[in-house]
């Protein structure tokens, strides 16, 4: 009974991938080349894409669904 190995499961939801891919594969590049194409900046364009992406991510939350029941 020592020798008892532990195994840890995590769950992601299909919401948490599909917030992921939106956001942050599609939204962000497109951020990237408005922004660099405004400014003519790498730089600023970098700047623009992570600020603009985490400004969404902030202030305009995705709705998740909560699960019901117990689980255990």
């Amino acid at each position: 009974m020592e020798n008892q190995k532990q195994v840890i499961f995590y769950s992601i939801s299909g919401s948490t991938i599909k917030k992921f891919l939106i956001v942050d594969c599609v939204i962000g590049p497109a951020l990237y080349y408005a922004v660099k194409a405004i400014s003519s900046s790498t730089l600023i364009g970098l700047a623009g894409s992570i600020l603009g992406t985490e400004v969404i991510k902030k202030y305009f939350p995705f709705k998740s669904r909560k699960l019901k029941g117990n689980i255990g």
